[in-house]
């Protein structure tokens, strides 16, 4: 097989993968129709050993929903830690059908 041909394909598989990323997690996040109140337990910043562009904060939650609570793992770009406090409240969106599937929404941008 041709070297060029080879190339093609494999930029073509790397590029069918992320597309194929991308489009889980959309579906996961339109899933998230129902918005909550969640309590931050907690904020860490992740540092990329590369590349500080790259850092990202991640923030522990808990929240309550139908007589159960649940935690979740949320993650925001750069060095937010002292903007996620233990103890503050935030908006939350998750998947009614499984409260497990969660995400701490930062912006005003709607669930689902």
């Amino acid at each position: 097989m041709k070297t060029w041909l080879k190339v093609v394909l494999i930029f073509a598989a790397i590029g069918a993968a992320i597309t194929a990323m991308l489009w889980m997690d959309s579906r996961r996040k339109a899933t998230m129709t129902a918005e909550g109140q969640a309590v931050v337990t907690g904020a860490l910043l992740h540092e990329d050993d590369e590349s500080s562009s790259l850092d990202e904060t991640r923030i522990s939650y808990r929240f309550e929903t139908g007589g159960s609570a649940f935690e979740g793992l949320s993650s925001v770009p750069g060095d937010r830690v002292s903007d996620w406090p233990a103890g503050r409240t935030a908006r939350v969106c998750y998947n009614p059908e499984d409260p497990t599937v969660s995400e701490i929404r930062d912006s005003g941008r709607p669930c689902g």
